[in-house]
């Protein structure tokens, strides 16, 4: 079950061309150099991904980072013909990204990258954010780190944000 099994081609091999991927090869480059069609090489990639994010989600869970950065930066890809927002959750201290993700800059993936966050949080456990001046951040954090309270007197419940949250 790992990204390795069954393949033909040694691990030695395997590793050192999905490295050379990793540092901006071409992959056409690689293709003419090991003598590996493209389509193999792509697969290797993608099993290498996926079971990447298999030994991220098994250790990333009850973290307590003390204070987190959130970021979107744009990228094109291929040849400038498409752009895509990269989002990004990193701890100030130790620079460890707890969470990637890819996709555009719309309210629905702020809301994706803040729930994958608090997936990965000590339950109960309130960390420091910061971000640039995108607003998208603000509600999806609001949203996750609050609970509905009744006030005396009334029928109607109203969100109320934790008092243990820090944002800036």
């Amino acid at each position: 079950g790992t990204a390795l099994y069954r393949l033909k081609t040694s691990s030695t091999s395997v590793a050192l061309i999905l490295a050379l991927m990793a540092e901006g090869v071409d992959v056409s480059a690689l293709e003419r150099v090991f003598g590996i069609r493209e389509g193999t090489l792509r697969t290797w990639l993608t099993r290498a991904g996926v079971q990447a994010g298999k030994v991220h989600r098994h250790f990333f869970h009850h973290l307590i980072l003390h204070h987190l950065q959130l970021d979107e930066l744009w990228t094109q890809v291929r040849q400038g013909s498409r752009v895509v927002w990269v989002w990004a959750v990193v701890e100030a201290s130790s620079k460890l990204v707890p969470v990637l993700k890819l996709g555009s800059r719309t309210m629905d993936l702020a809301y994706a990258v803040v729930h994958d966050l608090c997936q990965m949080l000590q339950p109960g456990y309130f960390p420091i954010f910061t971000r640039d001046g995108l607003k998208l951040y603000f509600y999806a954090l609001t949203a996750h780190f609050g609970c509905w309270q009744l006030p005396e007197g009334t029928r109607k419940p109203v969100w109320e944000i934790s008092s243990a949250f820090l944002y800036a």
